[in-house]
């Protein structure tokens, strides 16, 4: 018997095997209904983080765009020959 004959073997008799049941959802719910009062995540510092984060977004976003425009223009001017024919000298 060669290598690849076993593993075929090996491969129908796992399909005939069947997995355990499990039943969780009688012990998850009971530990969400345990849990104590205030656990939940505080979402205070996120806010914080957020807000600082925008106001450093703004400043950066506007710079790029200037550095952006200053750039693109003379740019695309020197790489793209238009024709005469369409006005843009």
């Amino acid at each position: 018997m060669n290598g690849t004959e076993r593993i075929v073997k090996l491969a129908a008799r796992a399909r005939l095997e069947a997995p355990p049941r499990v039943e969780v959802v009688g012990d998850v719910m009971a530990a969400l209904a345990d849990r104590p009062q205030g656990s939940e995540a505080r979402v205070g510092p996120l806010v914080w983080v957020a807000g600082f984060s925008a106001a450093l977004a703004l400043p950066v976003a506007l710079a790029a765009l200037m550095v952006w425009q200053a750039w693109a223009h003379p740019l695309l001017a020197a790489l793209i020959d238009f024709p005469s024919g369409m006005g843009l000298q």
